[in-house]
């Protein structure tokens, strides 16, 4: 290693043997100017020990060229400080190993800015501990692509802040897979965009639990996609206060499934209005027992059509 550190250029670092890489001091990093770090190459940076790495400054860290960070290994990212994370851009990001992602920790987290998560990908996401994942910000969220979104675990999406739940768009939502779902309590649910109910699916809606359906803000009922109702379960209903029932409009009731409108209490009934018969099928009006028949009020019974008074006395 030259004896004049502060004096070489990014192509006298270049030229160095990435061997001698190893034996680098964080003194003799220190020395590097960083353009002269902007010739560092991947096998360079591979072969530096972590705890040098790990006492670059936040300029010397922004400085290294994108390509070197394919040399990155879990323990030389896991020794960084939030610093130089700070320094990081979407490039360096981009081509950092999978494998090396994992070692995030939730201070580096924290650290990275928004703009950087527009580029990680599917299999870098999969890689991040759900530790990690507990420091995203709602700015960061917003900020992964769509084609990554998907690649989220359930343990990751569990490990979420409520915070960072309004970052997801409608779109990003759309893509996360059903099975992932049930993992998501009521103070993640209520952080939900209205937004991103307009998009929800039936197969969605189905996953989460009865407490987190009940959850369900007044602003996110008004917004839920029609088609997601489908996906309500009898036992999820009987948990929505009388205000949320009387908040549904006809094409959501009529997308409930039989059972469900079958299972609601009488005042949850007594709660629709006149408005809401177009939507009521005829199946979901013979499940009713006459006692929730008598809940309805009559104006709600005198605007239904002959035949779904017929089904009313079935």
């Amino acid at each position: 290693m030259p004896s004049n550190l502060g004096a070489l250029t990014s192509g006298g670092l270049a030229d160095i043997d990435p061997t001698k890489f190893a034996g680098l001091t964080p003194t003799q990093l220190d020395a590097l100017k960083p353009a002269a770090l902007a010739g560092l190459s991947q096998e360079q940076l591979a072969n530096m020990k972590p705890a040098s790495l790990g006492s670059l400054s936040a300029s010397q860290f922004s400085a290294l060229p994108p390509a070197s960070m394919a040399g990155l290994k879990p323990e030389q990212l896991a020794a960084m400080g939030p610093n130089e994370i700070k320094g990081m851009t979407p490039d360096m990001l981009d081509a950092i190993p999978a494998a090396a992602l994992s070692a995030l920790s939730y201070d580096q987290m924290l650290a990275l800015k928004p703009a950087v998560m527009s580029q990680i990908s599917g299999e870098q996401v999969a890689a991040l501990s759900a530790k990690a994942m507990g420091a995203l910000s709602k700015e960061q969220l917003a900020r992964i692509p769509l084609e990554s979104i998907a690649a989220i675990s359930s343990g990751q999406l569990d490990k979420l802040s409520p915070a960072s739940f309004p970052g997801f768009s409608p779109e990003q939502f759309a893509d996360l897979r059903p099975a992932i779902l049930s993992v998501i309590d009521p103070k993640q649910f209520v952080g939900l965009k209205p937004a991103v109910m307009g998009v929800m699916t039936a197969e969605q809606f189905a996953a989460f639990t009865p407490a987190t359906v009940k959850s369900i803000t007044i602003p996110q009922i008004d917004s839920l996609a029609p088609a997601a109702l489908a996906g309500m379960a009898p036992n999820e209903i009987t948990g929505l206060s009388d205000a949320k029932i009387a908040k549904l409009d006809a094409p959501q009731i009529g997308n409930l499934p039989t059972a469900t409108f079958a299972a609601m209490k009488p005042s949850q009934l007594a709660a629709m209005a006149p408005a809401d018969v177009p939507g009521m099928t005829a199946p979901q009006l013979e499940a009713l027992s006459p006692r929730q028949v008598d809940a309805l009020k009559p104006a709600v019974v005198g605007a239904m059509s002959a035949e779904q008074k017929s089904a009313l006395t079935q």
